[in-house]
């Protein structure tokens, strides 16, 4: 049986996300994404799993400048 890649989220880079990247890495078929505002932090931990893990920018306290979006 093959299995599927699974594409996994992760927002932030912190202390805790460590073991859980360790947690998830575990398992072929996981690809991560870390979102995080601290990019030299996700990278350093995506170092440790080359191929495996990607690393974006995510600030969620940029404003949306979209219509669509108002609450």
């Amino acid at each position: 049986m093959q299995s599927r890649k699974k594409k996994i989220l992760l927002l932030g880079s912190g202390m805790m996300a460590i073991g859980v990247v360790d947690y998830m890495v575990k398992r072929k078929e996981n690809f991560i994404t870390i979102g995080t505002n601290i990019v030299k932090q996700g990278h350093a931990l995506a170092k440790k799993y080359p191929g495996r893990i990607q690393v974006i920018l995510l600030n969620v306290k940029n404003e949306v400048k979209n219509n669509h979006n108002k609450f």
